[in-house]
């Protein structure tokens, strides 16, 4: 087993206000409660010393970027919200910082630049 020991992990979970945003950009009669469970995980610095300041300062940083990659995952569309703060990140999504990975499998991890 290996660990990756030179990044820390968000988990980052839709909330009620990111379901209906996706909901008003196409025609599902009802919002499937399996949206609830979605989760993505990204990779992020690691942090030496996982204080409550120091995991708020690495999401703060990085928010945008999970936040644009969230929607642009379900579509591609220039009505997207360009602008969005710390506040609307933290009400349309849940997080969780993990601050160690144990990759279970044997052979290299394949990753892509999007």
């Amino acid at each position: 087993m290996k660990v990756i020991s030179n990044r820390g992990f968000l988990l980052v979970s839709p909330k009620e206000p990111f379901i209906r945003w996706l909901f008003s950009h196409d025609d599902f009669e009802d919002i499937e409660e399996s949206l609830y469970q979605e989760k993505s995980l990204y990779a992020v610095k690691s942090l030496v010393m996982p204080s409550e300041e120091n995991i708020l300062a690495e999401v703060k940083r990085v928010y945008k970027k999970i936040f644009h990659n969230e929607l642009w995952a379900w579509y591609e569309d220039p009505a997207i919200p360009t602008k969005v703060s710390f506040e609307m990140f933290n009400e349309w999504f849940g997080w969780e910082y993990i601050g160690e990975c144990h990759d279970t499998c044997m052979g290299w991890i394949a990753t892509e630049k999007v």
